[in-house]
């Protein structure tokens, strides 16, 4: 048994004993016991807390640096996700750069793609249930709010009438004021938590549908040109300063632009002398 427990893959070791802390303050105390699957996954703690056991699962606590935390399920599962939205919108990114840039990985783009089109669409209806279920938190939180406030009506009707004294009193209100703000902060979570996950969803929609499938258009004629120019500066491995007065006489020599149009740097816009391939 000794041996088994400190074996790598056995948790034992690294879960027993460590210190667990409620996300919001409101209690701590120490790992006592672990349920785990017959792969060693593990499914849940056991922790004493002033004398009491009690457990949790999986999706009720996760590891942090040298504490486990515990908290509700649906903000522990937010975190996680935003994670994994961060991680499918750079690769995306990374995808569309291939893309681009037609380099000797150009060839995968299109499987690549597909890939990443079935993740994003097995992401989406998880955060869809997600953003449902903290939708659903955020109203019970308020509700409990609520309670909260009844409570404090009842107090202050019962020290009006003489039924309790001014250190029992205080000694509640603390209490329940000190909840009450606990309350507030996973209700700012809950709140800031949908944002997040919402706009996470949409920067990655607008990217895939901006940028990743939409044709480039075709360059005109006086930008093709500045290309040239900038791809023969490139060729010399040096970038030297362009005198945009002469560059558009030339191009407008070559290209047949009506006399008195605009320059080069009214044509080009804002798009400057080098492309942004990223956006």
């Amino acid at each position: 048994m000794g041996d088994n427990m400190n074996h790598p893959h056995f948790p034992f070791s690294n879960l027993i004993g460590k210190e667990v802390v409620e996300r919001y303050g409101r209690f701590k105390g120490r790992i006592i016991g672990l349920d785990f699957n017959p792969h060693g996954e593990v499914t849940g703690i056991v922790y004493e807390n002033g004398g009491v056991i009690l457990s949790k699962n999986s999706d009720s606590f996760k590891v942090r640096d040298g504490y486990v935390e515990i908290g509700p399920p649906s903000i522990l599962r937010a975190e996680e996700l935003i994670g994994k939205l961060d991680m499918l919108k750079l690769q995306f990114e990374a995808a569309y750069n291939i893309k681009v840039s037609q380099d000797s990985y150009s060839y995968i783009y299109e499987s690549v793609i597909k890939e990443l089109d079935t993740a994003y669409e097995e992401l989406k209806i998880k955060i869809e249930d997600l953003i449902k279920g903290l939708e659903t938190r955020k109203s019970s939180l308020e509700n409990k709010k609520k309670w909260l406030f009844r409570l404090f009506f009842n107090m202050s009707v019962a020290k009006k009438i003489g039924g309790l004294d001014d250190k029992h009193y205080l000694e509640a209100y603390e209490t329940l004021e000190t909840e009450l703000f606990r309350i507030d902060r996973e209700i700012e979570d809950v709140t800031i938590f949908i944002t997040e996950l919402s706009h996470k969803l949409k920067d990655i929609e607008l990217y895939m549908t901006e940028k990743e499938f939409r044709q480039e258009p075709e360059a005109s004629p006086i930008e093709q040109e500045q290309e040239n120019i900038i791809q023969e500066n490139r060729n010399d491995d040096f970038i030297p300063s362009l005198n945009f007065e002469s560059i558009n006489v030339d191009i407008e020599n070559k290209v047949g632009v009506e006399e008195g149009k605009s320059s080069v740097e009214e044509e080009i816009g804002d798009k400057g002398v080098y492309q942004d391939f990223w956006g």
